[in-house]
């Protein structure tokens, strides 16, 4: 196997495109609903860096 392959994922590396395989991972591990928990780091992630939802 070659180190980059175009239909694979390279071992360790962490991109944006791994954002819902995360999430799926995590609201696994804590037994939550996706959603729930997606809404919850949205809001979170607001609050965080205070973003103005106006």
């Amino acid at each position: 196997m070659e180190r980059w392959e175009p239909d694979h994922m390279v071992k360790g590396r962490n991109e944006p495109a791994n954002i819902v395989q995360v999430l799926e991972v995590v609201a696994g591990v804590k037994q939550m609903d996706p959603d729930v928990l997606a809404e919850q780091v949205y809001r979170n992630t607001i609050l965080l860096f205070r973003f103005d939802q106006s």
